[in-house]
């Protein structure tokens, strides 16, 4: 067994790892290397350029070519492993997908398997995450502004690094990811690559293992330059308020740990679509709802600034949402108030 050096730690190199150092030296990556297993032909390119026209881009054996998705052998056009990725050929691309209730694996809420394109593979992952985490609505001005608690920029970076830094040439494993009440876990097969030590990633950097697939991302505007992912989760993360992401790795994977917001104040999804399918209620009814979740309380006086309506109609619209029940009325004359009475946190 070979033993190499990454920062001031020294690593076993198993087959695995020799190979990955061999192209190092060479200077390519796995999904650069051309296929002779596929046929070009055979493949349905279908997903690729619905995808390259959603962006007003258009794509052909010429720009196939340049981005090194098709490479020529012997006369003949083969797909890169790139291309196969892309296509979702390989066993090893499907995406697992759980909801757990609390914050152990004990028991599942949701699950879902995600096996078809890249693309489709993503944007189904990104749904899945925001269909199982909290949306926060806040009212300024009668306009309503919807966040999830944690930033999609966040969650959008962390999926795509996910799909495209994993190591597609460890067969034996899927991208998995979890959401528990504390938290949303992803986990990426294949470690950092050799020559990545945890403070470089501590630090913000990182490079791609993948450097076709990457570079498609980015073709696309999915991605910006490489190597900034890792500083816009965490800076967004803290800006929102959360604790900071952690990433590691463990054993043959990476672990990406993003920290939910306490429930507090937070509109949940199915009460939100509660309130707003709800046809018994006013449209202004609904935004003096929204306005005491996300702020504890409201008076006849805030409503009739936040709506510019006179007071009087105000405390009409305030004694109907008691007496539907989504409103608790508080205090006495001048320090009368209401709180959110339906749903409870």
């Amino acid at each position: 067994m070979r033993i190499f050096r990454v920062g001031v730690t020294n690593r076993l190199a198993n087959k695995a790892i020799i190979t990955e150092l061999e192209r190092e030296k060479s200077n390519t990556s796995f999904d650069e290397e051309i296929n002779l297993n596929y046929n070009l032909n055979e493949l349905d390119l279908s997903p690729l350029i619905a995808c390259f026209n959603k962006f007003n881009k258009t794509v052909d054996n010429e720009k196939l070519k340049n981005l090194k998705l098709i490479k020529s052998y012997q006369n003949q056009i083969y797909p890169t492993n790139a291309l196969l990725i892309l296509l979702e050929k390989f066993d090893n691309c499907k995406v697992k997908c759980s909801k757990f209730k609390g914050t152990t694996m004990d028991e599942f809420i949701d699950r879902k398997e995600y096996d078809k394109d890249i693309f489709s593979i993503f944007e189904n992952l990104l749904n899945f995450v925001l269909n199982h985490i909290n949306l926060s609505s806040k009212i300024e001005n009668i306009v309503r502004e919807d966040k999830y608690e944690i930033p999609l920029v966040a969650l959008r970076k962390a999926l795509i690094n996910a799909l495209i830094h994993r190591d597609y040439t460890n067969l034996g494993r899927d991208i998995k990811v979890g959401i528990y009440d504390d938290m949303v876990n992803i986990v990426s097969p294949g470690g950092y690559p050799s020559f990545i030590t945890q403070d470089d990633v501590d630090n913000g950097r990182s490079e791609a293992r993948n450097r076709v697939v990457a570079n498609i991302f980015k073709e696309l505007g999915l991605i910006e330059q490489w190597g900034s992912g890792i500083k816009r989760i965490k800076h967004s993360c803290k800006k929102a308020g959360l604790k900071e992401p952690v990433i590691t790795k463990k054993n043959d994977f990476v672990d990406v740990e993003i920290y939910r917001l306490e429930t507090k104040n937070i509109i949940k999804i199915d009460d939100l679509r509660t309130i707003t399918n709800d046809y018994n209620l006013l449209e202004d009814e609904k935004n003096i709802i929204k306005f005491v979740i996300n702020n504890g309380k409201i008076t006849r006086k805030e409503v009739s600034k936040i709506l510019t309506i006179k007071e009087t109609k105000a405390y009409e619209l305030l004694y109907s949402l008691t007496q539907k029940g989504y409103l608790e009325r508080k205090g006495k004359g001048r320090g009368t108030y209401y709180t959110y009475l339906k749903i409870s946190f």
